[in-house]
C-alpha cells in the first residue's frame, strides 16, 4: 500500500512538472511569434547575411548556423530564433541521458524535475530564449561535459571505448569555443580533472589527451586566421580594449 502511494505521488508530481514545462514552452512560442528581434539579435542576424571566417567580438559558429537556418527555413525574423529550439531540444536530450544514468528504472521523474528547474531559472530561460550566442554555448558546454563524464566513468570502471568519448568531448569543446571565447574555461576544467583524478592523470602519459586537446585547438583555425588578417582585432578587443 505504501509503495502504491509513493508511485501515485510520483505520477502526480510528473504531471505537475509536465504542466509547468508546457507553460514555459508556451511562453517561448508566444515570445517568438509576437516579439520583435531584440538588442543584439538583429546584429547576429546580419552576421548570417555576411559570412566570414570570424567576427570582431565573437567567433563564427553562431553566424554559420544562422545562415543554415536561412537555407532551411527562409530569411525571416522567426528563423533567427528557430535555432534556439534546436539547442533547447539538445539540452533536454542531455538531461534525459543524465536521468537514465541516475535512475535507470524510473528516469521520468528525474528528467521532468531537471527540465522544470532549468526552465524555471530566470537566467537560463531568458538567455536560451533570445538568439544570442549563449544558447548555443550552453548546449555545447553541456554536451562537452556529458561526453567527458562518460569518458571519466569508463576510465575509472575499466569499460571499453574510453577514447571515443574523450574525442567527442574535445570536439564539443572546440565547437563551444568556436561559439564564444569563454568556452575555453571549460577546457581548463577538463585539464584540472586530469590532474586531480589519479586514473585520468595516468592517461597523460599516453597521446590521447594531448591529441584531443590539439583537436579542440585546431577547430579554432578560422578565428586565428581571421585575427591574423585583421590585426588581431578580436583578441585585442577582448583582452585590452573592452
Amino acid at each position: 500500500m505504501a509503495a502504491e502511494g509513493t508511485i501515485g505521488r510520483g505520477r502526480r508530481e510528473i504531471i505537475a512538472l509536465q504542466l509547468l514545462v508546457a507553460l514555459y514552452l508556451a511562453l517561448r512560442v508566444y515570445f517568438d511569434l509576437r516579439a520583435d528581434l531584440v538588442s543584439d539579435e538583429p546584429y547576429y542576424w546580419m552576421w548570417g547575411q555576411r559570412l566570414g571566417w570570424s567576427y570582431f567580438d565573437h567567433p563564427p559558429l553562431h553566424a554559420w548556423l544562422l545562415r543554415l537556418m536561412d537555407i532551411v527555413f527562409g530569411w525571416r525574423p522567426i528563423s533567427v530564433r528557430i535555432l534556439t529550439w534546436f539547442t533547447l531540444a539538445g539540452v533536454m536530450a542531455i538531461f534525459w541521458a543524465w536521468a537514465r544514468r541516475l535512475s535507470p528504472d524510473a528516469p521520468q521523474l528525474w528528467f521532468w524535475r531537471t527540465a522544470a528547474i532549468y526552465l524555471s531559472s530566470p537566467l537560463f530561460f531568458c538567455i536560451s530564449l533570445v538568439a544570442y550566442n549563449d544558447h548555443l554555448l550552453i548546449f555545447l558546454c553541456l554536451l562537452a561535459v556529458h561526453c567527458f563524464v562518460v569518458f571519466t566513468d569508463k576510465v575509472e570502471t575499466g569499460r571499453p571505448r574510453q577514447t571515443l568519448w574523450l574525442y567527442l568531448a574535445a570536439a564539443s569543446l572546440g565547437l563551444a569555443v568556436l561559439t564564444k571565447y569563454n568556452g575555453a574555461f571549460l577546457g581548463l576544467g577538463f585539464f584540472a580533472a586530469f590532474l586531480l583524478r589519479p586514473k585520468l592523470r595516468a592517461l597523460l602519459r599516453t597521446p590521447h589527451p594531448w591529441l584531443a586537446a590539439l583537436l579542440a585547438v585546431a577547430m579554432q583555425v578560422p578565428v586565428i586566421y581571421w585575427n591574423l588578417t585583421e590585426g588581431l582585432a578580436s583578441f585585442r578587443y577582448h583582452l585590452n580594449d573592452r
